[in-house]
C-alpha cells in the first residue's frame, strides 16, 4: 500500500489464482503477499518460488525431484468472470488445479467444468492446457515451456539428459516435427501441423522422456 492509502486494490485474475495456490498449502500470510503483485512474469516467478518453499516445509517428496516449470501460453490462461462469476467458487477451482498431480485429474476437472458452467471458453481451456504441461514438465526435468501458434519450445534444466529414441517412438506417425535447438541444457522445438493437437503431443513427448533422465 502507498502511504495514506486506505484499502488494497482488488486482486486480478492471476493474483486470485496465486492466492488459491498458497491458501491450499496453508498459511494466511500468503494472501497479503500476493495481493499487489503485478505483471504475469512476476506473478509466475513468485508462484514458482513460493510453491517450492511451501513444499519443502511440508516435506513433499515431489520437491526432491524437480521444481514446477514455467509454462507460458500465447494468450491469457484463467477462468473468466463471465464463465465462473462467483469468486469463492473460482478460488476453490484454482486451488484444486494447484493440487493436481495427475493429467487424468485435469481431464476429469474439464468435464466437471463443462457440466457445471457450460462449454469451456478459450482462456479456461488454455488454463487446463497449462496445468497439463506443468505436470508433465515437472516429472521430466523441464525448466520452461513456451506455446505459441503451432509451435512449442521445451527447455530442460541443466544436468538433465534424455534418450531421444524414446521421443521418436512416442511421436512416430504423428503430425509433429522435433528440432533440437540446444544440446546443453537441452532445448527442443516441436512444430505440429494441427494446432489443436499441439499441447497433447507436447505432453506425450515430455512423458516419453520421463524415466530416461540422468543428473550429471
Amino acid at each position: 500500500l502507498q502511504p495514506g492509502s486506505r484499502e488494497r486494490p482488488a486482486p486480478n485474475e492471476e493474483q486470485i489464482a496465486a492466492i488459491a495456490k498458497f491458501r491450499a498449502a496453508g498459511g494466511g500470510f500468503r494472501s497479503a503477499l500476493v495481493n499487489g503483485v503485478t505483471g504475469s512474469g512476476k506473478t509466475e516467478v513468485y508462484m514458482r518460488l513460493m510453491e517450492d518453499a511451501v513444499k519443502r516445509l511440508q516435506g513433499d517428496p515431489a520437491r526432491d525431484e524437480y521444481p514446477r516449470p514455467e509454462v507460458t501460453m500465447e494468450a491469457d490462461a484463467y477462468l473468466p468472470d463471465d464463465y465462473v462469476a462467483d469468486q469463492h467458487q473460482k478460488l476453490h477451482l484454482y486451488r484444486r488445479l494447484s493440487r493436481i498431480s495427475d493429467p487424468a485429474e485435469v481431464s476429469s476437472l474439464a468435464g466437471e467444468l463443462a457440466d457445471r458452467f457450460g462449454a469451456l471458453p478459450p482462456a479456461a481451456t488454455r488454463l487446463l492446457h497449462k496445468t497439463r504441461l506443468a505436470i508433465a514438465g515437472r516429472r521430466t526435468g523441464v525448466d520452461s515451456i513456451l506455446v505459441r501458434g503451432r509451435r512449442a519450445r521445451v527447455n530442460f534444466l541443466p544436468g538433465v539428459t534424455v534418450r531421444m529414441s524414446r521421443l521418436e517412438e512416442a511421436l512416430k506417425g504423428e503430425p509433429v516435427e522435433v528440432e533440437v535447438r540446444r544440446i546443453a541444457p537441452l532445448s527442443l522445438v516441436l512444430e505440429c501441423t494441427r494446432r489443436d493437437r499441439l499441447v497433447s503431443l507436447v505432453v506425450r513427448a515430455v512423458d516419453a522422456l520421463n524415466g530416461a533422465i540422468a543428473n550429471s
